[in-house]
C-alpha cells in the first residue's frame, strides 16, 4: 500500500541506526488509533512506517501523512548530497564538521550534522550550502 504511493525503500535508503550505526534495516507499517471516539471504535486513522534497526533494534517511527503530503521535503537531503559531492569545497567543508561532529556529537555525527544542514535550509533566506557550512562550522567552534 504505501509503496505505490511513495518509494519507501528508496528514501530510506542511506539509513543508518542513530545509536549502533548499523544499516541493515526492517520496515513495517503500522496503525494506530487516537482518543476519544477513534479510541473506543477502534479507529486506527494514524498509520506510520516504522525504521528497525537489525542489530539492536532500535525503532523509528515515521507519519504517513508527512510522507504523503511532503516528499519533496525528504527529497531535500538527496539534493544536499548530491550538491556537496559535485564539489571539492563543499566536501572539505562537510567532511571539517563531520570530524567536529564525530567528537561532539559520537553517537550519530552524520545525522546530527545533517538535521542540522536541513535546518539551516529550511530557516536561511539564502539558500547558498557553502554559506550555511561555513556558518555551522564557525558556530560549532564558538561553542
Amino acid at each position: 500500500m504505501v509503496c505505490a504511493m511513495v518509494d519507501i525503500d528508496r528514501i530510506f535508503s542511506e539509513w543508518s541506526c542513530p545509536k549502533c550505526g548499523f544499516r541493515e534495516k526492517i520496515i513495517n507499517e503500522h496503525a494506530f488509533t487516537g482518543v476519544g471516539l477513534t479510541r473506543i471504535f477502534d479507529l486506527q486513522m494514524y498509520g506510520y512506517i516504522a525504521i528497525v534497526c537489525k542489530q539492536c533494534g532500535y525503532t523509528e517511527f515515521y507519519s504517513m501523512d508527512i510522507l504523503f503530503e511532503k516528499p519533496e521535503f525528504l527529497k531535500k537531503e538527496d539534493e544536499v548530497t548530491i550538491k556537496i559531492k559535485s564539489d571539492r569545497n563543499l566536501i572539505q567543508l562537510y567532511n571539517r564538521l563531520l570530524r567536529i561532529y564525530q567528537t561532539k556529537y559520537p553517537h550519530n555525527p552524520e545525522g546530527v550534522l545533517r538535521f542540522h544542514i536541513s535546518r539551516q535550509l529550511k530557516f536561511e533566506k539564502d539558500k547558498d550550502l557553502e554559506l550555511i557550512l561555513r556558518k555551522l562550522l564557525r558556530n560549532i567552534k564558538h561553542k
